[in-house]
């Protein structure tokens, strides 16, 4: 039998201990409930939020949430951009909202949009992270108010979230920088925690991080925010809190009541949002007019050039890659800009434009002009010869595509269709003109490195199996072209050794061996060349 207890003592199984108290006397508590009285006591110099950021506590159905609310006049100037350059009676324009991926955009004002920008105790997405900074930017009369909603501990966040979802309320569309996939969706998910429906959940959004990067990527290292605001809004920020640090800065507040921090990260939120606006201005103003003052760079308006290009508004492409290719340009960018300039013009039946830019571009060694020429000259110009020697020179190349008109497979079948054009031996056949241990100029460009030449044009970086011994797998591409006769140049001592299979293996395809040390078999190349289809496969070292 169980033993009785005192009168009015709650049996052990019927005993109930609030969870709460049992943490507290282990020294734990909940957020800075009961906690600012100990640490103040260790920490002198621990101030309350309210005395350094000048905000209040707002009362709601839900409870208390911090709100901290600045007005900027319109004249304010963020960087080198005044808040009043985006007209809040203005709609974003059309190619801006094309550039986001939503028309609805371009019929909506900025007067209704919100501007936010969260932090957050970490930086995944999931129901563990909480966002306990949310900044609401909106323009209101002739001021554009920020309002910044902070909880002080997590038992403010059915306030703040009900806080955010009244002024939600009046409100129609998001303007962020990578809100898209973070700031909206770590957003729903706390309303979801809360049980509270989020307003605009499917409302249009603008974010920038999209445009900015179509417009600058290819000016800018990066196109993070902090990298736009020092290139294209001329903001330096001096002492700003980085914001891999803000998660801990919130983590110290929550414990010891640090309050002090925070002034930062209020500012750092307030200038993310502050750039938001300028930001919008200047990539709204850039396409709303390409070609005015609004592109400052040529490299810019080269980025403006392949929207434009995507978007098939083939003038105003053309109009940007030609007044791009007037200012400095990086040398890999101006190609680019050279060789979709150059197809523009031929698409607009300009062929006489794109020409010179084919042949300035082969000088550069750009296999897509040499490409361009060969179909030029062969299909407008009937010239099979010029044509056939453009195709090698193409092959040369060692960093030819997999697929397409310029990889190795479509050249060498643009080169077979040649050969037919031309008949037996009409393939242009290339001159050796000098030979020195390690070099050689072949048709007035001279090579370092081993190669085959083939009737049409030179096939250069030709390594073998083993380097002084030739194999017959060494050799397919030679008999692929079915010449008359292969002269091996076995190098300037003749170290290379040419096996009696090797030879064999000509022979069965009808292809004549003429084996020599490389001074000697380019001599006899050029002989036999003049009067037979023939190659070389010559190594040019020892």
């Amino acid at each position: 039998m169980s033993e009785a207890l005192p009168p009015g003592e709650p049996s052990k199984t019927s005993r109930r201990t609030d969870p709460g108290e049992e943490l507290q006397k282990r020294g734990v508590y909940r957020g800075i409930e009961g906690l600012r009285s100990v640490v103040r006591l260790q920490s002198p110099g621990v101030t309350g939020l309210e005395s350094v950021v000048p905000g209040e506590v707002v009362e709601t159905p839900c409870g208390t949430c911090f709100l901290l609310e600045t007005r900027y006049p319109l004249e304010y100037a963020h960087g080198n951009t005044h808040l009043s350059t985006l007209s809040p009676q203005e709609c974003p324009s059309p190619r801006l909202a094309r550039l986001a991926g939503d028309q609805r955009l371009s019929a909506l004002d900025f007067r209704s949009a919100i501007f936010f920008d969260i932090e957050t105790t970490g930086l995944g997405i999931g129901a563990g992270l909480v966002a306990f900074l949310v900044g609401f930017g909106t323009f209101e009369g002739n001021d554009f108010c920020l309002r910044q909603y902070f909880m002080r501990d997590y038992s403010e966040e059915p306030a703040m979230l009900y806080l955010l979802s009244r002024q939600m309320q009046d409100l129609r569309w998001w303007v962020s920088f990578n809100g898209r996939n973070f700031d909206l969706p770590v957003l729903q998910a706390r309303f979801i925690c809360g049980r509270q429906e989020m307003p605009l959940v499917e409302a249009p959004h603008l974010d920038l991080l999209y445009p900015a990067r179509r417009l600058w990527r290819k000016r800018l290292r990066s196109c993070r925010l902090s990298s736009l605001e020092s290139s294209i809004l001329g903001l330096s920020r001096e002492s700003d809190v980085p914001g891999w640090l803000i998660p801990d800065l919130y983590f110290d507040y929550l414990r010891y009541g640090q309050a002090e921090p925070l002034r930062q990260v209020f500012l750092h939120n307030a200038l993310d949002i502050l750039s938001l606006v300028t930001l919008a201005a200047k990539t709204d103003h850039m396409l709303h007019d390409p070609f005015g003052e609004a592109a400052e760079h040529a490299v810019d308006l080269y980025s403006l050039g392949r929207i434009c290009e995507s978007w098939r508004q083939l003038d105003r492409a053309q109009c940007a890659y030609e007044q791009a290719l007037q200012g400095r340009l990086p040398p890999t960018l101006q190609e680019e800009a050279l060789y979709r300039l150059s197809m523009l013009y031929k698409r607009s039946g300009q062929i006489e434009r794109s020409v010179p830019i084919w042949q300035d571009l082969r000088q550069r060694n750009t296999v897509n002009a040499f490409v361009e020429l060969a179909k030029y000259f062969e299909h407008r110009q009937r010239d099979y010869v010029t044509a056939a020697r453009l195709v090698g020179e193409a092959l040369a190349f060692h960093d030819l595509p997999r697929g397409g008109q310029r990889s190795a497979p479509a050249l060498k079948a643009r080169l077979a269709r040649l050969r037919r054009k031309l008949g037996e031996g009409g393939l242009p056949m290339p001159r050796i003109e000098s030979y020195s241990f390690g070099s050689i100029t072949v048709d007035g460009k001279t090579h370092t490195a081993d190669l085959i030449i083939l009737p049409g044009g030179v096939r250069l970086g030709w390594w073998r199996k083993e380097g002084h011994r030739l194999h017959k797998e060494d050799l397919h591409e030679a008999v692929e072209a079915a010449p008359s006769v292969l002269v091996i140049g076995t190098g300037n001592v003749g170290s290379m050794e040419v096996p009696q299979e090797t030879l064999d293996y000509l022979a069965a395809h009808d292809i004549r061996a003429v084996v020599e040390r490389t001074a000697a078999a380019c001599q006899r190349y050029n002989e036999l060349a003049e009067t037979e289809p023939a190659a070389a496969a010559l190594h040019l070292t020892c």
